[in-house]
């Protein structure tokens, strides 16, 4: 913690022993606790010869957290040109690729570090100086942010999802020198400092990627933990998003949200940004807008098991991974998990969306019970409580509908493998957002099942009429 303000000292005083006697502590102490095989500090030297509670060597996440983040406060007064640089850097590198691998399911760090799993509680004290240093090395180019951003992510959600409804900071360990216990409602203030320093470097990093995206086409697609664990992709013509962990029960489900489009550059980034700072991304300022309504409907395209007639849904992803963004196409992955009348299941999804597509295509693996297995499974598109026109083709598996929206046409369709179609559906219902037309299949043996699914808004000025529209799905269904 100390070179920080040591070498603070020489940049405001212009004497540069207090930054030479924080280079000469700083290797002292670093040669003497550095484990070379492990790329992590000893919290003090009895820590060489003790185990912690599962045999492990022991490296304390709070401990290792201070000194992660304190190379990055340090860092920040050092010139790129000074010679003690490079061992600053070197040492911040080693650890943020061990700390990578580190990293639990969840997105937190255990207390213990190499108890992984063992140590199953979201301890936010280390998490959160963990996920400050990584944002922090993106936005100086140290990391790459290919490599690095996703595990970014997953800290920053794991962090917001210890957040309180009054706004208090729980699983923060208290007061200690080694792993210990910790609570839902444990909080302490270092705890809290390390989540806004994390927050304060994400923000750096929304912001500098708001910039670089500004007028570039592409098919991209992230988590949004800046909005309740969105994750959203587009390409030039649409873009969706789904809810995330962090979004509420009531109001929220799994189905997949259309944002409009009028320019064919990346706008995600700069309306979540927007958002941020007060922007509504709901009104059109001349690239698009969200106007279209989810809710707990399965909006365009989400998935549902389909049991006696009614379609059992989930609520929102439980965890993502993103395979390919930012070229000719993206590609990623989302896991479902939820209790239905048939058992569990879980169906992870692997969606991609390439330039020029107006549809995003899914391949679901679905496990029941813990095994890939045939499942009954309904793809659905909301009517918007029978605002729009429901119409099907069973020849080429499609169903679709058309609405007017602030007085711009908009078509909505899935298509399915016409052989795969068990039976289409219209349920019309008098319950906000359950009226939907629906494609009735299943999973093959192996709990596979793929369908496409998008949408047209006719101010794109390409897809203008609902016959222009059926044409489009019919014709890439054939």
């Amino acid at each position: 913690m100390a070179p920080a303000t040591w070498a603070g000292l020489s940049v405001a005083t212009g004497d540069p022993r207090y930054a030479e006697y924080a280079h000469k502590e700083a290797r002292a102490t670093v040669d003497y606790l550095l484990d070379e095989e492990h790329d992590l500090l000893y919290r003090d030297s009895r820590f060489k010869t003790e185990t912690g509670e599962f045999g492990e060597p022991l490296f304390w996440a709070r401990g290792s957290g201070w000194v992660f983040a304190g190379l990055a406060r340090t860092m920040e007064y050092i010139p790129r040109s000074d010679p003690e640089r490079e061992f600053y850097e070197t040492l911040f590198k080693r650890m943020a690729a061990r700390l990578k691998t580190l990293q639990k399911e969840d997105g937190s760090w255990a207390m213990s570090l190499l108890a992984g799993e063992k140590m199953p509680q979201p301890e936010t004290s280390g998490t959160g100086f963990f996920t400050y240093g990584l944002a922090w090395g993106i936005n100086d180019g140290l990391l790459d942010a290919a490599q690095y951003e996703e595990t970014v992510a997953k800290g920053w959600a794991v962090l917001n999802r210890a957040v309180h409804p009054d706004g208090k900071l729980g699983w923060v360990q208290a007061i200690g020198a080694a792993p210990g216990i910790v609570s839902y409602d444990d909080s302490q203030l270092y705890g809290v400092g390390a989540y806004l320093l994390a927050g304060s470097a994400i923000y750096d990093l929304l912001v500098a990627r708001e910039r670089t995206s500004v007028q570039k086409v592409m098919a991209f697609g992230r988590f949004v933990p800046e909005r309740q664990d969105d994750f959203a992709w587009e390409n030039d013509k649409v873009a969706f998003r789904v809810y995330g962990p962090a979004a509420p029960l009531e109001g929220h489900s799994s189905g997949v949200d259309a944002w409009f489009k009028r320019v064919d550059y990346a706008i995600v980034n700069k309306w979540y940004q927007g958002h941020l700072d007060g922007i509504s991304y709901h009104v059109d300022h001349g690239e698009g807008y969200d106007a279209y309504h989810t809710g707990v409907s399965r909006g365009v395209g989400g998935s549902a098991i389909w049991i006696d007639g009614k379609a059992y849904a989930a609520h929102t992803f439980t965890d993502f991974e993103v395979i390919e963004s930012g070229g000719e196409q993206v590609v990623f992955e989302l896991l479902y998990e939820w209790r239905t009348p048939i058992g569990h299941i879980t169906d992870n999804k692997t969606v991609s969306l390439e330039l020029g597509s107006q549809l995003y295509e899914v391949e679901s693996e679905f496990m029941l019970d813990g095994k890939p297995a045939s499942v009954p499974v309904a793809i659905g598109l909301t009517t918007q409580d029978e605002k729009a026109r429901a119409t099907q083709n069973n020849q080429t598996g499609r169903i679709s509908t058309w609405e007017t929206l602030d007085d711009f046409g908009l078509g909505t369709g899935a298509l399915v493998d016409p052989a795969l179609v068990k039976e289409i559906r219209h349920t019309p219902s008098d319950v906000k957002d359950e009226s939907h037309i629906w494609i009735i299949t299943e999973s093959d043996d192996t709990g596979r099942l793929s369908y496409r699914a998008g949408f047209a808004w006719e101010a794109d000025g390409e897809i203008v009429t609902p016959e222009a529209w059926h044409e489009y799905l019919d014709t890439r269904a054939r």
